[in-house]
């Protein structure tokens, strides 16, 4: 989702614009069964996917998540 759309999303939902957009890649990591306890080799990867988010402060000590391919939201 580009950021246009983005914000105009989080807009609707939120009836202002956000303040930052962030976006972050994809990463995995391979690790054997308890390879990693015991300090063992971990490969780590980037993949063809991404995290972007929309953002903004308010008045609350609550963080509120919204997820466009689910359609659904939490706090």
């Amino acid at each position: 989702m580009a950021a246009a759309p983005l914000t105009e999303s989080f807009y609707n939902l939120h009836g202002s614009n956000p303040e930052w957009i962030i976006q972050a890649p994809g990463r995995i990591k391979l690790i054997g069964e308890r390879i990693y306890c015991l300090k063992g080799f971990v490969m780590a990867a980037a993949i063809d996917r991404f995290l972007k988010m929309a953002v903004r402060t308010n008045a609350r000590d609550q963080v509120g998540g919204w997820s466009s391919e689910k359609g659904t939201s939490t706090v």
